[in-house]
């Protein structure tokens, strides 16, 4: 329901933004920690039973989520594959066909001025896949999606390099041994399926991305579920059993 809300349409407004976020010039994507840009909806903090100070590239990397700008062009790729292969007749590859004569046509226009193929090429680019507007093909989702993934690994990596960044280098290097790959990252961490209470796994959730830190100190503590400490203390001791 939230994904549907806020990605209504995004394959052909979210375009500007996903270059944006892609490029790392939106504000969020310059942040330390959030270079994963907005967070997926089904993945906010809150239903992590994580603080809001936790970084959003730790929640979706935990939750094996996507930032909202990548779903946004996989969308946009699908649109775009629909329209290149469409009737000449038809009006989706007629506005297509319009877009990208605009596009290719000599002159400087400001990101928000750019038609939709243009913004979408740049997006596109900005993650190191090239579409050709002058030759228009159907573009490999595969393709898309692998570069996503390497986009969403690799700033997720350089951000826990900056000085200061404690939290994202407890998760790549304490929780994950420097071992975080690619594929990694689509996928939900097993406890979040196995154990289906939220207030079950709020201890284990806080110490793996690090959000327990300062919590009594702050005064900034969780309600958790007596239980919940559990599956932290477990995970612990098999950590430890298992080094």
């Amino acid at each position: 329901m939230v994904d549907a809300v806020l990605s209504y349409g995004s394959e052909v407004w979210g375009m500007e933004l996903a270059a944006a976020s892609a490029a790392g010039k939106t504000q969020h994507s310059r942040q330390q920690g959030r270079a994963a840009a907005p967070c997926s909806p089904s993945a906010p903090a809150s239903r992590r039973r994580v603080r809001q100070g936790t970084p959003t590239a730790v929640v979706l990397a935990e939750a094996g989520e996507r930032p909202l700008w990548q779903r946004w062009v996989l969308r946009a790729v699908k649109l775009w594959n629909l329209a290149v292969t469409a009737e000449q007749s038809s009006v989706l590859w007629q506005a297509m066909t319009a877009s990208v004569a605009l596009a290719v046509a000599p002159g400087h226009r400001i990101p928000a001025r750019q038609p939709w193929a243009q913004q979408l090429a740049a997006a596109l680019a900005a993650m190191g896949v090239q579409l050709d507007l002058h030759q228009p093909q159907p573009v490999c989702k595969e393709a898309v999606q692998s570069a996503c993934s390497a986009w969403q690994l690799k700033h997720l990596q350089d951000a826990a390099t900056c000085e200061g960044a404690s939290k994202l280098q407890h998760y790549t290097q304490g929780v994950w041994g420097g071992t975080l790959d690619a594929a990694s990252l689509g996928t939900r961490a097993a406890y979040l399926t196995v154990v289906r209470e939220r207030s079950r796994r709020a201890r284990l959730a806080q110490l793996r991305t690090g959000s327990h830190w300062g919590l009594k100190r702050q005064g900034a503590g969780i309600r958790l579920h007596r239980s919940s400490g559990y599956a932290a203390t477990a995970a612990v001791g098999s950590k430890q059993s298992s080094t």
